[in-house]
């Protein structure tokens, strides 16, 4: 009879703590995309949209590859060595295949072009770009940064490898 009443003790305690865990998951508001109405440049997270890569404003109406699109006079600063190139004219232009796919010319001044990709986040504004792993004649370069709307400047965090010489550098491009 002990051995039941215990039994049937540790059924209630467990079911005093289970009970309001399952009340409070089953009231959790979870958003559905069932509703949202988003456009053909958006897309639903949650029950709400947000523009998809490449696109940015209140109802992804904009390019963000146009902020982008112009002459710059790039000036590099690395941490912890000197910086293999100081300062050099780039020039960036969109690629027509993708609405997220900048083409960064004249990279590090050595007439490179690297691809760089366009992110929007969640606040719909495409100012972060990445350069994903590339290998351009011997230089292996990778890195990421972020557009200053008001001063219309992209400063980015670049990782290269030449000759077995890593160097991590920030190069600030800033509009002729």
């Amino acid at each position: 009879m002990i051995n039941f009443n215990l039994q049937r003790m540790k059924q209630q305690i467990l079911l005093l703590f289970i009970l309001p865990a399952l009340m409070f998951i089953s009231g959790c508001d979870r958003k559905s995309c069932d509703d949202a109405q988003c456009n053909y440049r958006q897309q639903c997270i949650s029950g709400q949209c947000y523009c998809n890569n490449g696109y940015e404003g209140s109802a992804c109406e904009t390019e963000a590859y146009k902020k982008y699109v112009r002459s710059y006079l790039v000036y590099e600063n690395c941490a912890q060595s000197t910086p293999t190139v100081g300062q050099y004219s780039s020039t960036i232009y969109n690629d027509p295949s993708y609405i997220n796919k900048i083409v960064i010319t004249n990279f590090l001044g050595q007439g490179f072009s690297v691809d760089a990709y366009i992110t929007t986040d969640g606040n719909n504004k495409g100012n972060a770009i990445a350069i994903q792993n590339q290998n351009l004649g011997g230089f292996i370069v990778e890195g990421y940064g972020t557009f200053d709307e008001y001063n219309k400047r992209l400063t980015m965090n670049v990782n290269y490898t030449y000759n077995f010489e890593s160097k991590s550098c920030t190069h600030t491009f800033y509009p002729n």
